[in-house]
């Protein structure tokens, strides 16, 4: 890591251990569905494209399944009875 000294106009380079940049092994991960990036599995953001991974977001856009069966069984009960009324 570089950084500057206010007593001299060069900038100094340290040695820097970028070890501890990688996630360990114990700590959850998992990829961003946007952008592939590897992230602890807690968190709620992306930090590399921004993209939120919460739950009430992934959401697919079609209808839950109960209403669903509950719209088949009112066409079923109404057909139903249109067929004993013949």
């Amino acid at each position: 890591m570089r950084y500057r000294d206010d007593d001299e106009d060069e900038w100094e380079s340290d040695s820097y251990d970028d070890a501890d940049d990688d996630l360990s092994d114990s700590e959850p991960t998992r990829d961003c569905p946007s952008c592939g990036f590897e992230m602890l599995e807690i968190c709620d953001q992306c930090p590399s494209c921004g993209q939120w991974l919460s739950r009430e977001d992934s959401r697919s856009p079609s209808q839950p399944r109960w209403v669903i069966i509950g719209a088949l069984l009112c066409l079923a009960t109404l057909l139903f009875f249109l067929l004993l009324q013949f």
